[in-house]
């Protein structure tokens, strides 16, 4: 995950299984070392079930972003969401 993104980050979604199960804001980024690699973490509050079902409506999309095996994808919901 590039720590260049940080700021356009608005939401973190947590999927299991290939379903949306939670979304989160971001509202600090950190960077801390473990074993010589660096790891980004995020302290935020819960988003509103609003955004998390929104999300869930879209699953299908969200996890086409994935089929690379990737462990993170970033897309932008603009057009998929009103």
């Amino acid at each position: 995950m590039s720590k260049h993104r940080f700021p356009y980050i608005q939401y973190v979604a947590g999927v299991h299984h290939g379903k949306v199960v939670c979304v989160f804001q971001p509202e600090e980024w950190r960077l801390s070392k473990k074993d010589l690699i660096w790891r980004k973490r995020f302290a935020g509050t819960k988003a509103s079930s609003e955004v998390l079902k929104k999300l869930q409506m879209v699953e299908d999309k969200v996890m086409r972003k994935f089929g690379s095996g990737n462990a993170i994808a970033y897309l932008s919901l603009m057009n998929w969401i009103s």
